[in-house]
């Protein structure tokens, strides 16, 4: 007897259908000053240009090795690659300690902030750039102001964010202001880290009266909670509403336009509101959270076609939240391995890429199936202990 059901061709509406159903590698890029024995922590594309990526690496010293050194910290960089060049960087962005994240500002790709392992957040400007003799091949950036250990995180950043075009933070509530005249420059960026502070930037630095000397400190800051729970929340990474933007002539915002997602180093997902309500001394900027991994979590990206959606991504599983509901409104099975980051597709609604520790990278087509991921390739022959695969935003990318 024959199966007649075995010569039957698979269902061409899923993601994993076609002759063509691996990933290759197109480029790769390595640096024996700055790359040797780290491990990448950021990536971003170049908003503007065609063949740029930038990438960070952050030593992997062991915990005998930390206290060997006394905790003395080592300088990092932040490398922006072209695609007709992978062995030389086209840009090196010098940083005091390892940058542990950054992003570029999509009005004004010229700055790039970031997020440093001291707690410390700096930005750069890529217009005020220098060539070494010793350097022949790439150009040196260093940065434009550094932050102060007092005016900053006690622990590594672990994430920033631009605000938008014409958003302006001010104190003593966290308001957002008109600017009088708009000029679509992005000047705000914000930083999180697992000390429960959120720390607003403005790149218009001022100078200070006292000190006669130009200070960079945060415009603004809050301390996140835990909502009903007691202690802090220790953010890994935060999203903002797509909404925020600057008062409308008549003052008015958007619905939820200060509210944003933050996930944090226990598993939690917490829905935040950056503005003090009025005649509050100790207000509760967390409004909701949720108790969705057993671990932390290690990424959180918003779909480009729901606004109001966002994606979690921890342990061995991710769940989808809606922004106003306190649990998750879909939850994947579990995995047999870790996951270490995930993304929404920028072209189709209903596929995520989701990263795991094994090297391997699964694809999910919610509009075909859910119980499963629709395709699973591998991408790398070793595995990772740590949250080494990152994809692009969908926002900042065009295509995955």
């Amino acid at each position: 007897f024959t199966d007649d059901f075995a010569s039957l061709a698979d269902d061409d509406l899923g993601a994993g259908a076609g002759a063509e159903t691996a990933m290759t590698e197109t480029h790769s890029f390595t640096s024996l000053t700055y790359n040797k024995g780290k491990t990448v922590a950021c990536v971003d594309w170049v908003p503007g240009a065609r063949g740029a990526v930038a990438a960070s690496c952050v030593a992997t010293a062991s915990f005998e090795a930390a206290v060997k050194d006394g905790g003395a910290e080592t300088p990092g960089a932040v490398l922006i690659w072209d695609f007709e060049d992978p062995i030389h960087p086209r840009y090196v962005l010098e940083a005091p300690a390892d940058v542990h994240c950054f992003q570029f500002n999509k009005s004004d790709p010229r700055l790039v902030a970031g997020g440093l392992a001291d707690g410390r957040a700096c930005f750069w400007d890529l217009s005020e750039t220098t060539r070494a003799r010793q350097a022949p091949h790439h150009d040196t950036c260093f940065p434009k102001f550094v932050s102060e250990a007092p005016d900053s995180h006690v622990c590594a950043v672990t994430d920033v964010r631009w605000l938008g075009a014409d958003v302006a933070v001010t104190k003593p509530r966290g308001e957002l202001v008109r600017p009088n005249p708009p000029s679509g420059a992005c000047a705000f960026f914000a930083t999180a880290a697992a000390d429960g502070k959120v720390l607003f930037w403005d790149v218009d630095v001022k100078k200070d009266a006292k000190r006669r000397e130009f200070v960079f400190a945060p415009a603004y800051r809050i301390a996140l909670g835990r909502g009903e729970q007691s202690g802090a929340l220790q953010a890994v990474k935060f999203n903002f509403s797509p909404a925020l933007r600057p008062p409308a002539r008549d003052g008015s915002l958007p619905e939820n336009a200060t509210r944003f997602f933050a996930s944090s180093a226990d598993g939690e997902v917490a829905q935040c509101d950056f503005v003090k309500p009025e005649d509050e001394q100790h207000p509760e900027y967390t409004k909701m959270a949720c108790a969705a991994h057993a671990g932390a979590v290690r990424s959180l990206d918003r779909s480009p076609f729901f606004p109001d959606v966002v994606v979690s991504v921890g342990d061995l599983s991710f769940k989808l939240f809606r922004a106003g509901t306190r649990t998750p409104i879909f939850s994947s099975p579990a995995a047999d391995t870790y996951l270490t980051a995930g993304a929404f597709s920028p072209t189709r609604p209903g596929v995520l890429l989701m990263a795991k520790q094994d090297g391997t990278v699964d694809v999910w087509d919610l509009m075909d199936r859910s119980n499963e991921a629709a395709l699973s390739v591998r991408v790398s022959l070793c595995r990772r202990a740590r949250a080494g695969w990152l994809f692009f935003s969908s926002s900042s990318c065009s295509r995955v």
